[in-house]
């Protein structure tokens, strides 16, 4: 499933136990149904690794997961992001807790 509804910049907040962060999630579809992302948060850009989008009702929900650099560990996560229209919420899942994401779509994709 192409699902470009997805696709766009959001500007992102993560209620993360050093506080409220923010950054940019940047998502787009391809025809094939591939997904491609970034994660621009903690001073530094992540390349986001995305699996299949799925419908589940109103919303689509897309796998992500990844690697962040924190203090001096590198630390992988997970997450399913929920759009919903202009907005994605999500858990980041890393194995020291889980971190809450929101955010709302600033810029289509051109």
């Amino acid at each position: 499933m192409g699902d470009t509804m997805v696709d766009g910049t959001y500007r992102a907040t993560l209620d993360t136990p050093l506080g409220r962060k923010t950054g940019t999630l940047t998502v787009a579809c391809s025809g094939d149904g591939r997904v491609s992302g970034t994660l621009a948060a903690l001073g530094k850009r992540y390349p986001l690794v995305c699996g299949a989008p799925r419908r589940e009702g109103p919303s689509t929900v897309v796998p992500l997961s990844g690697r962040l650099s924190m203090l001096l560990q590198t630390v992988p996560f997970t997450c399913d992001a929920r759009f919903d229209g202009n907005r994605v919420t999500g858990t980041v899942r890393t194995p020291y807790g889980d971190v809450r994401i929101e955010g709302e779509r600033v810029r289509a994709r051109q």
